[in-house]
């Protein structure tokens, strides 16, 4: 390395760089690409519940927490000499309480044309609210319902791995994993053995699969509609008797359906779930549960939404029947940077198997009905 006029010689520090180069981009691969970005969601929580005579609840709750900061490296590498890429994904999330990072998304894969497989750990291909990005969705958080049908591993993620076949109008998914509770966890963990999803989804509108990454419509899009139908089958043994002596063999069955319609500033969304869960040495449990929302934009950057959630099935559960209404106030083109607020209403006892605290939904005192929740979130997306 030369100095000029005791400068730096910049065109040999460039020539230097490029000899440095990364071996991804020598041989097998050709112009790899990182990209950096994250998600801050700061969230306000209330909770008004009715007290009992004994005052075994507290009748009111409030306060901010963090409720996702995550970290998130993805990108693709383009292989030489071929139309395939090689796509891939890391995903780190704080705990709200804690403070802790602990893994959500960490997978890689091969793409091309029509199909895509990958693998590692990552959202199944189930209901379709969890599959849309949690900074997408309509509300502040997922209905209750798709709470309980979901995947419940770490974040909704499970391990495994995936391939999908889209065209213009269809995608076709299948999955082997973990299957349900199988995220952030090890091989002989008591969670399923096996996991088998698969979903199908049927397109109608010109524009791309895009359009479906979320849950709005802006004002000026054309109609647009997306039919889809999923299931999981999980087979393996857990501790179905709370014992703790030995594991029992069990089989669960999770069935979803939904439709998505989208217009010019409005949107309307409609899902049903079912579960049946068989195990040794314990009763079955069957749940059914439907969810929806509509949402219309009032002015070219504010949008009003209702969400509707009713679930029944195990009798210690009781049934579940809430209303959220709000509104999503957006300050950039996206989803970047916005506002949310709503307001739930529960007109059934909330009970311990349906409270929530991620959704700001507490056990009411028994007997008790009525619950009323407030929450509001700024997001920040980079």
């Amino acid at each position: 390395m030369s100095a000029q006029g005791g400068g730096v010689d910049e065109p040999a520090l460039l020539a230097d760089a490029e000899r440095r180069a990364s071996l991804l981009g020598q041989g097998l691969y050709d112009d790899p690409r990182i990209n950096f970005g994250g998600t801050v969601q700061l969230r306000f929580n209330a909770n008004i519940r009715q007290q009992d005579a004994v005052e075994s609840v507290d009748d009111f709750e409030s306060g901010f927490l963090i409720r996702r900061g995550r970290i998130k490296l993805n990108g693709e590498l383009p292989i030489a000499d071929s139309e395939a890429v090689v796509p891939w994904e890391i995903e780190t999330e704080t705990n709200r309480s804690s403070g802790t990072k602990f893994l959500l998304d960490a997978w890689f894969g091969y793409e091309t044309g029509n199909w895509r497989f990958r693998g590692g750990q990552f959202v199944p291909p189930l209901t379709r609210e969890q599959l849309v990005s949690n900074t997408r969705r309509m509300a502040v958080e997922v209905s209750p319902v798709t709470g309980a049908f979901s995947t419940s591993g770490a974040g909704g993620r499970t391990q495994g791995v995936e391939g999908r076949y889209r065209d213009d109008d269809w995608s076709v998914t299948v999955m082997i994993g973990d299957g349900d509770r199988g995220g952030n966890t090890s091989f002989e963990a008591d969670e399923g053995d096996v996991g088998v999803y698969a979903r199908i989804e049927r397109k109608f509108g010109d524009d791309g699969w895009r359009r479906f990454r979320d849950f709005t419509s802006r004002r000026g899009q054309e109609n647009a509609l997306l039919l889809g139908a999923a299931g999981l089958v999980t087979v393996g043994e857990t501790d179905a008797d709370g014992d703790g002596l030995q594991l029992e063999s069990f089989y669960e069955l999770i069935g979803s359906a939904d439709v998505s319609f989208e217009g010019d500033g409005w949107t309307a969304f409609v899902a049903s779930n079912i579960l049946h869960r068989n195990a040794q040495t314990a009763d079955d449990l069957n749940m059914f549960g439907v969810s929806g929302h509509i949402a219309h934009y009032v002015s070219d950057d504010l949008e009003l939404f209702s969400q509707y959630s009713w679930m029944t099935g195990e009798d210690s559960a009781g049934e579940l029947s809430t209303l959220v209404t709000g509104f999503n106030r957006y300050f950039t083109e996206g989803h970047t940077l916005k506002l949310t607020a709503d307001v739930l209403y529960s007109f059934n006892e909330i009970t311990a198997a349906n409270s929530s605290s991620s959704r700001a939904i507490l056990q009411d005192a028994p007997g008790e009905d009525g619950q009323v929740v407030l929450r509001a979130q700024f997001q920040l997306t980079f």
